[in-house]
């Protein structure tokens, strides 16, 4: 079994995964700071590589608030 690359389980988790997760709303807010970040990586029809450590960062940063001891909301 080949690994699935990092894209593609962001993606299906975006569009897969219920809209009110804690997670996905981490992740959302993540996606939005590296965006936020690096403003000037953008081209004109070409590819960004996002920076999947800060991503990773950022999201844990975000979602670990919001789970307690145990794994659930607070």
């Amino acid at each position: 079994m080949s690994p699935i690359s990092p894209d593609k389980v962001i993606s299906t988790i975006l569009k897969h995964d219920a809209t009110v997760t804690s997670y996905k709303i981490a992740l959302l807010r993540a996606i939005n700071d590296v965006v936020l970040t690096y403003p000037d990586l953008r081209t004109y029809q070409s590819d960004v590589a996002v920076p999947l450590k800060l991503l990773a960062e950022f999201w844990v940063a975000y979602h670990w608030p919001l789970i307690g001891i145990y794994g659930t909301i607070q």
